[in-house]
């Protein structure tokens, strides 16, 4: 059912789809002239984006802005239990994410209900009111609990200090957006977490250069950096000294003590 002349954003489309079809379902290349969030009640459900595929069980909300392409489809004998949303409305962004709260699924049924073979103003309204309801939450980060979000970003980023980590990866892992990310992560550490990230490269490369002999290179590639030079930047922007400066300075001070 179309509800319309609500201003922006505009519900569309609420309903339930269940159960898909038994012997598998798959939608190849197709895009939407308006938003549209996928929410499943019960999986697998997978989404191919940009040759990216994203799994989805219970739980799991897939939100596709207008004009992107993507794929879908169900395995077979699955009974996949999906819920659609479709409004018109500011870009929400791609976004894949479990809703640990369970906010979207409770939504997502309301709001069918609300719409299935109504037409009074009431029950348009408060559908709306939903809509924009789970649209804030999205904005703010997919009902993540913050607490729970920020440790498993720390715990992340202190084992794959090697790695090139980007932040969209940590926006995913937390379950949320790269803004709302940054705001709660720096609420715990003092700063955004590819800052923080940075200062364990940092602290990583020091306690090398100081107690090891391996090359330069092969102590930028344990640090995350893609050559010597990448590191040599990032000690001199941190520390305003180079990697062989760390090592002398410790030189000189065992030449000290032994004298």
């Amino acid at each position: 059912m179309n509800i319309q002349d609500m201003g922006e954003p505009g519900l569309l489309k609420a309903e339930l789809i269940y159960p898909m079809d038994a012997g598998g379902t798959k939608v190849d290349g197709h895009a939407h002239d308006c938003h549209e969030a996928v929410v499943v009640f019960q999986g697998p459900y997978t989404v191919t984006v940009d040759g990216r595929r994203h799994r989805g069980d219970a739980g799991m909300v897939f939100v596709h802005p207008a004009g992107q392409w993507h794929d879908f489809e169900t395995a077979v004998q699955a009974q996949v239990v999906i819920g659609v949303l479709q409004w018109r409305g500011p870009d929400p962004g791609f976004h894949v994410f479990h809703d640990p709260a369970g906010r979207w699924l409770v939504g997502m049924r309301w709001m069918a209900e609300l719409v299935d073979g109504r037409r009074d103003a009431a029950a348009r309204h408060l559908a709306q009111g939903l809509l924009l309801a789970l649209l804030d939450d999205l904005a703010q980060g997919h009902g993540a609990e913050p607490v729970d979000a920020v440790a498993r970003v720390h715990k992340y980023l202190r084992w794959n200090v090697h790695r090139k980590v980007t932040l969209r990866e940590l926006a995913d892992l937390a379950h949320c957006t790269p803004q709302y990310l940054t705001r709660i992560f720096r609420a715990a550490y003092g700063q955004p977490p590819m800052q923080f990230l940075q200062g364990l490269r940092v602290d990583l490369a020091r306690s090398l250069a100081q107690t090891t002999s391996l090359g330069i290179d092969e102590i930028a590639s344990r640090c995350g950096c893609c050559d010597a030079s990448h590191l040599g930047r990032l000690l001199r922007r941190t520390l305003g000294c180079g990697l062989r400066d760390l090592r002398r300075s410790v030189s000189g001070a065992d030449d000290g003590a032994s004298g």
